[in-house]
């Protein structure tokens, strides 16, 4: 394996871990989203 390639392996493998990074983020924040209004409604039936 030459340098060049090694280095080619590295590139790659750093923007996949940068735009895997960003996808688990974002399904993170879509998480967060759904259980907002569920978190909500348990906190209003404890009020009332």
């Amino acid at each position: 394996m030459t340098d060049s390639s090694q280095t080619e392996q590295q590139k790659h493998t750093r923007q996949y871990n940068l735009s895997h990074r960003i996808l688990y983020h974002k399904s993170a924040n879509k998480r967060e989203r759904n259980r907002t209004p569920r978190a909500q409604f348990e906190a209003i039936q404890l009020i009332f």
